[in-house]
């Protein structure tokens, strides 16, 4: 989680990604390791989601937290984090 100095304006905050097509907000229900974890998405299904490259070692994600995922079209019950 971020924390927040009392010092910034509510412009300062980070903005929440949009979802688009293909794409739900979930909580992280468990860290898998490796860079995987399960994820409880907005419909109820729970999937298994590995974070993408450019997010590892730059964004900690603990249990709780509430991530964007792209959905597979391929694969119903595995996404990635984005």
């Amino acid at each position: 989680m971020v924390q927040y100095s009392p010092h910034y304006k509510a412009y300062d905050y980070p903005e929440l990604s949009r979802r688009i097509t293909e794409q739900e907000y979930g909580k992280v229900t468990q860290l898998l390791g490796n860079c995987h974890c399960v994820v409880l998405s907005d419909d109820g299904v729970e999937r298994q989601c590995a974070i993408r490259g450019n997010m590892r070692k730059r964004v900690w994600i603990a249990n709780g937290d509430f991530v964007l995922i792209s959905l597979r079209s391929f694969q119903d019950y595995k996404a990635d984090i984005i």
